[in-house]
C-alpha cells in the first residue's frame, strides 16, 4: 500500500509538499529517511520534477534535509511546535500532536476591517476584507485565538464556510487568492491581556499571553494578508529551530 495517496492535477507543486509533509508528520517513513524522488513521484501520481521541487521548498522550511549520497532525511527536530510558528501546519494540529482535546469555533466575515486590526495593521478603512477567526480550546481551556484578514480584491471566489477553509494562510492563498503568499515577517509581542485579546482567547485581565502580529507577503513583495494570533502562555509554548 502506498504511503501517501496519489494526487489530483490541481496545484501540484503545493499539493505534493503538502502530501510530503503530512506523511512526516504522521512518522511514515522508516529511519526518517525519504525514498529517492524518482519512488516518490510514483506513490504520488506526479512527475520527478514536480517532487524535486517540494522537496526544494521543504528544505528550504528546515524540515528536511538533502545530501548528495544520503538522500532526503527528515530533521529531528521537525516538531509541530516548530511547524506551527512557520504556519506549516495549522495550530489545531498542534494542539493534537500534544495530546490534547481539541475543539475549533469558527466564523468568517467580509467587511471593512474591524477598528482593532485597522488601527494595528495601519489599513484604510475604506477597503474590505474577508475576516476568519478561530479560537481553539485544549481540553476546553481556550489555548489560541487567531484572526486572518485577506482583502476582497484579491479573493478568487469563496463558497466555504470558515470551518472548512484552511488553517494556513500559505495554503489559504494558494486555493483561494488571485497571488500566492510567499513569506510572511511576524512580531513577536509579549503581553497581558486587556479587554479586546481577553475577549478574543476568554483570559482573565493581565494574564500573560504572547500575541504574534504577521505581514504574508507575496511575490512582487506586496502585502497579501494579515494575521493576529493570541496564544495562552499557560497552554503552548512555541519552538525556534535555528541553522548556521
Amino acid at each position: 500500500m502506498a504511503i501517501i495517496s496519489r494526487l489530483g492535477e490541481r496545484r501540484l507543486k503545493t499539493r505534493v509538499h503538502e502530501a510530503i509533509l503530512d506523511a512526516i508528520l504522521r512518522g511514515e517513513f522508516a529511519d526518517s529517511r525519504l525514498p529517492p524522488e524518482d519512488q516518490l513521484a510514483v506513490l504520488l501520481g506526479v512527475s520527478r520534477t514536480t517532487v524535486r521541487t517540494a522537496l526544494q521548498s521543504l528544505e528550504q522550511e528546515g524540515v528536511v534535509s538533502r545530501t548528495p549520497g544520503r538522500g532526503t532525511l527528515v530533521r529531528s527536530n521537525m516538531l509541530p511546535s516548530v511547524l506551527g510558528l512557520h504556519r506549516l501546519v495549522g495550530f489545531s494540529r498542534l494542539l493534537r500532536e500534544r495530546g490534547h482535546k481539541v475543539r475549533v469555533v469558527s466564523s468568517s466575515e467580509t467587511a471593512a476591517a474591524p477598528d482593532d486590526l485597522a488601527q494595528e495593521f495601519e489599513l484604510p478603512r475604506s477597503e474590505l476584507y474577508l475576516t476568519i477567526r478561530r479560537l481553539l480550546s485544549a481540553d476546553g481551556v481556550p489555548a489560541i485565538a487567531t484572526v486572518d484578514l485577506f482583502p476582497a480584491q484579491l479573493l478568487m471566489g469563496l463558497h466555504l464556510p470558515a470551518a472548512e477553509l484552511p488553517e494556513s494562510p500559505f495554503e489559504f492563498s494558494e486555493r483561494f487568492l488571485k497571488r500566492p503568499i510567499r513569506e510572511a515577517t511576524v512580531e513577536l509581542i509579549p503581553r497581558v491581556s486587556d479587554e479586546i485579546l481577553g475577549r478574543e482567547l476568554a483570559l482573565a485581565p493581565g494574564t500573560p499571553c504572547l500575541m504574534l502580529k504577521e505581514r504574508h507577503i507575496g511575490d512582487r513583495n506586496e502585502v497579501l494578508g494579515f494575521s493576529r494570533i493570541v496564544i495562552n502562555d499557560k497552554v503552548v509554548r512555541l519552538q525556534v529551530v535555528r541553522r548556521p
